[in-house]
């Protein structure tokens, strides 16, 4: 099957969700008692050995749908989430990277990437260093630590597509850590080479996306640095 996969029609899928999410708001000042956050996003999730939080504690499991599609795996959600393997896990010397498609509409224009260095994640204050991308061909670079600290704010990069003729937005990431620098990767191109001394770099690797995301995902795969893009 072509590396550029047809991405199943999910506009009923948005909809649905965004009307869950209005209901939630509607009803949000009735509720007494909010589950966890692992507990809340994992209800979404459709893939065995696999596991997902939300940023909003209070958001509904119903808000993220993680499966099995095709080649790989496809993530719709509404609020901003991270999605991991637990086992898979990264230290020293090592390239994590993922081949993505989204297919980009006014309802699903969210960002999404790549974290690592993850611990605690199921905690209230999750750490982490992530990478996103989004349409309009910009990245970010940020580490929560566990507050919120930006790296690199959304910047333009010539390493990055936008949508094609039909609205779907393909693009290769990788984060690669070799000796004292992590090397953020955009369609085998570096964008951004940080000190591994400003990032969390060991620990578990996984999914961030932001808030309305339907994407598809290839991968993801963790490997030596040897290995090619």
């Amino acid at each position: 099957m072509s590396r550029r996969y047809s991405i199943a029609c999910t506009s009923l899928m948005l909809l649905v969700l965004t009307g869950l999410l209005r209901a939630q708001a509607v009803t949000h000042h009735t509720t007494v008692a909010r589950e966890p956050a692992r507990q809340s996003a994992e209800g979404g999730v459709h893939v065995p050995g696999w596991r997902a939080r939300f940023d909003d504690r209070a958001a509904a499991a119903e808000l993220l749908f993680f499966r099995r599609m095709g080649p790989g795996l496809h993530l719709t959600t509404l609020p901003a989430a991270l999605v991991w393997k637990p086992g898979q896990v990264a230290t020293g010397d090592y390239r994590f990277s993922a081949f993505f498609s989204s297919k980009i509409t006014p309802e699903n224009s969210g960002a999404f990437g790549l974290f690592v260095g993850g611990s605690l994640l199921e905690h209230e204050s999750p750490r982490y260093t992530a990478f996103l991308v989004r349409s309009d061909g910009k990245y970010l670079i940020e580490r929560r630590n566990p507050s919120r600290k930006v790296l690199v704010d959304w910047t333009s990069s010539s390493a990055l597509t936008r949508p094609d003729a039909q609205g779907t937005l393909y693009s290769r990431l990788a984060i690669r850590v070799i000796g004292d620098a992590a090397h953020f990767m955009a369609n085998s191109k570096e964008v951004a080479r940080l000190p591994a001394s400003d990032l969390d770099l060991n620990g578990t690797v996984g999914l961030r996306v932001e808030d309305h995301v339907d994407v598809h995902i290839e991968g993801p795969g963790l490997s030596d640095r040897d290995e090619g893009e």
